[in-house]
């Protein structure tokens, strides 16, 4: 509901019932003392509508309504998985934050699709059409990075704050952004992504591929220097995971001055006695919080107080 996405599923279409012609998702709530009603429809064609309070709206304007920060088992491939799961960590994060960052980011997969269409076609010529789409690509891919790298420097106290508590002081995490290009200071990165460009010239044409830009950097988390995807352990890394998401809720908490949606996913089975006490009594103290679990008795005894709803052959009660 708050991405206009399946949450688990990568193919819309299965959340469409067999012998449907569409499915509709509705869903109301308060948002910074407002009423909101949220519509998402998808049909079999492919067409999607969003609407809030009954009219159209774009996927970046549904991000802003209510905030949430999410934690799930299967997540814990942002820490071993594809460095593409981590841009996209990043991307949601942060336009919860910018309300116009995710426009830039469709801006700028518009650009990088032309110039990957225009090299293809320049490949076994002398033309250089590329070229014309490089300033639209430094300049909306520039802001893109300069983002992402706020973000980390906001992020990155509170995610080592929290490994520290959880871990017991045993290990130091850190967080670096790392990018397709050098750069030294925020306010180079126009010019070296331009000098970045330029330099993979010659690559880029025989590979028909643009090969510098955000859509190739990366997030590497570290324990005590060890790189934690090739290095960690599941436990470490669940503890990565589990501080950056705490981090992300002080986050938002501070800069927006309301508490998100916290969603949490059969989280405690995974977790041992002392990351469960740790998330049980952040939690006692947080916003309004869902859990969904199938083994109630694992959940820290603070969190045994709530309202519970039992979901049963497809039926909420």
């Amino acid at each position: 509901m708050r991405t206009g996405k399946p949450f688990h599923s990568t193919n819309e279409s299965n959340l469409i019932q067999f012998n449907q012609p569409y499915f509709r998702l509705v869903g109301e709530g308060v948002s910074s003392g407002k009423n909101y009603k949220v519509e998402v429809a998808l049909s079999l064609e492919g067409i999607k509508q969003i609407k809030l309070n009954g009219s159209s709206i774009r996927l970046s304007e549904l991000l802003q309504v209510f905030l949430v920060v999410s934690i799930t088992p299967d997540e814990i491939s942002l820490i071993f998985g594809s460095p593409s799961l981590r841009r996209r960590l990043l991307d949601l994060a942060i336009s919860q934050l910018h309300p116009t960052y995710l426009n830039t980011l469709q801006e700028y997969q518009k650009v990088l699709d032309q110039r990957n269409r225009a090299l293809k076609e320049d490949r076994d010529s002398e033309s250089h059409s590329f070229k014309a789409w490089d300033e639209q690509l430094v300049q909306s891919g520039s802001e893109i990075v300069k983002r992402r790298v706020e973000f980390l420097e906001q992020i990155r106290p509170e995610v080592e704050k929290h490994y520290s508590q959880i871990s017991g002081d045993n290990e130091k995490v850190s967080l670096d952004y790392k990018c397709s290009f050098y750069f030294s200071a925020k306010e180079e990165i126009a010019r070296q992504f331009s000098a970045g460009l330029k330099s993979f010239e010659s690559r880029e044409r025989m590979l028909a591929a643009t090969l510098v830009g955000p859509h190739r950097d990366d997030l590497e988390f570290k324990i005590d220097g060890n790189l934690a995807r090739e290095y960690g352990s599941f436990g470490q890394g669940r503890t990565i995971l589990l501080s950056l998401k705490l981090a992300q809720l002080d986050l938002l908490q501070r800069s927006l001055r309301e508490p998100p949606l916290l969603l949490l996913d059969e989280v405690f089975s995974d977790l041992d006695q002392r990351r469960s006490k740790y998330l049980g009594e952040l939690l006692s103290r947080a916003g309004q919080v869902f859990i969904a679990t199938s083994k109630e008795w694992e959940l820290p005894e603070k969190l045994k107080t709530g309202k519970r709803f039992e979901i049963k052959n497809g039926f909420v009660k």
